[in-house]
C-alpha cells in the first residue's frame, strides 16, 4: 500500500512541474525488461515472449515496448522522464550494495531455479556515470529479492504501462532479445514429448465373452 501511495506521489508531483529534489543527476543509462518463455501447443516447444521493454538514456529520454495483452502485437512508445523519477531510479540503484554479485565476465546467474518458477523474468542493466555496467536477472518476488528492487520494479512498470508517451514507429533491439533468450534458456526443462500413436495392426480385436446361462 505504502508502494502504491508513493508512486502516485510522484505522478502528482511530476503534473504539477515539481521535483522532489534539485537537478543533480548521475546520468543514469538503464535498460529493463520483462520476459518469458511459453510453450506453444501447437509445436510443443518453448519459445521466447518479450513482454515489455524499456530504455533510459542519460539524459532522462526513453523508449518502450509493452502489449495489451499477452502474445498480441507490441505496441511502441517515446518520451522523457520528469526530473522527480530521474532522481527516484537514481536514489535506488546507486545503493547496489542490495543487489546480487554481478560477475566480471559479464554473466548474469540466476537468483533462483525457473524450473519452480512459473512467471515473468526480469532484468535490470544500468550503468551509473563511468562505472562498469551492472546486469541482475531476477523474479518479482518479495522472499527472494531485495525490497529496492521490487520497488523500482514497481516504478519502471508504471512508466512502462502508465506514461503518456507518444506511439511511434517499432524500433529494432534483436540483439538485445537475442541476448535475453540466452540468459534466460539454460534452465528450461525439456519439451514435453508427445505420446506415441497406437499401432492399429497390432492392436487384437478379442470378441466379447459370452457368459453361458445355468
Amino acid at each position: 500500500m505504502k508502494l502504491l501511495l508513493y508512486i502516485s506521489l510522484i505522478f502528482i508531483l511530476s503534473a504539477c512541474g515539481q521535483n522532489l529534489t534539485p537537478q543533480n543527476f548521475l546520468n543514469t543509462e538503464l535498460t529493463y525488461s520483462s520476459y518469458l518463455w511459453h510453450l506453444n501447443s501447437e509445436t510443443d516447444k518453448n519459445e521466447f515472449y518479450l513482454a515489455s521493454y524499456l530504455h533510459i538514456d542519460s539524459s532522462g529520454k526513453y523508449k518502450l515496448i509493452r502489449h495489451s495483452k499477452f502474445l498480441d502485437d507490441p505496441q511502441y512508445f517515446s518520451g522523457s522522464l520528469s526530473d522527480s523519477f530521474r532522481k527516484v531510479i537514481d536514489s535506488i540503484l546507486l545503493e547496489n550494495k542490495y543487489f546480487p554479485a554481478i560477475r566480471k565476465d559479464g554473466a548474469v546467474d540466476a537468483d533462483t531455479s525457473f524450473l519452480i518458477y512459473d512467471g515473468f523474468t526480469y532484468l535490470l542493466d544500468y550503468k551509473i556515470r563511468d562505472s562498469d555496467r551492472a546486469k541482475v536477472q531476477y523474479i518479482n518476488s518479495s522472499h527472494s529479492t531485495p525490497e529496492n528492487i521490487l520497488f523500482l520494479t514497481s516504478l519502471l512498470d508504471t512508466i512502462i504501462f502508465k506514461s503518456p508517451g507518444k506511439r511511434i514507429d517499432s524500433f529494432s533491439i534483436g540483439r538485445y532479445a537475442d541476448t535475453l533468450r540466452k540468459i534466460s534458456s539454460y534452465n528450461l526443462p525439456p519439451p514435453p514429448k508427445r505420446p506415441r500413436p497406437p499401432n492399429i495392426e497390432s492392436i487384437k480385436f478379442l470378441p466379447p465373452k459370452v457368459r453361458k446361462l445355468k
